[in-house]
């Protein structure tokens, strides 16, 4: 009788022990989940920041190309001194470029496109252009 009582007392503390373990290894492998998560979810930000940050850099490319073919526009116009074009880039969202000749020498000329949309004033470029002396 004593071996029975022993015996089952063995079996519960090992039911117990066996219990403990797999608990173990369910935290185990929350941690685990809880872990990689956190990494898939850094590099996905990651990769969204530096996309986010490449479409910011083309835009801006496409921004001082647009304001630097309006300043060549400009440039064949002739503007006055301190006069202002106004070249309209989407009509439909109040949209344009405005190119000023800042001054003229006999060498130099310099302009001054800004972008604007509606009030607001955007990006602002200002470019030399070398005149050539003698009729070339």
């Amino acid at each position: 009788m004593t071996s029975r009582i022993a015996k089952s007392q063995r079996l519960r503390l090992h039911r117990v022990c066996c219990r403990f373990r797999h608990d173990r290894r369910g935290i185990v492998g929350i941690m685990f989940v809880v872990v990689f998560s956190l990494l898939i979810g850094t590099f996905v930000l990651a990769l969204g920041r530096r996309s986010l940050a490449e479409h910011q850099r083309d835009v801006r490319r496409q921004t001082i190309r647009l304001l630097e073919s309006a300043i060549k526009s400009a440039e064949q116009i002739e503007v006055p001194v301190e006069q202002e074009i106004r070249l309209p880039v989407d009509q439909t969202s109040d949209e344009w470029i405005e190119v000023r000749l800042l001054d003229e020498s006999d060498e130099r000329r310099r302009y001054r496109a800004t972008h604007r949309r509606g009030d607001r004033i955007g990006m602002s470029i200002t470019r030399s252009e070398s005149r050539s002396v003698g009729g070339e």
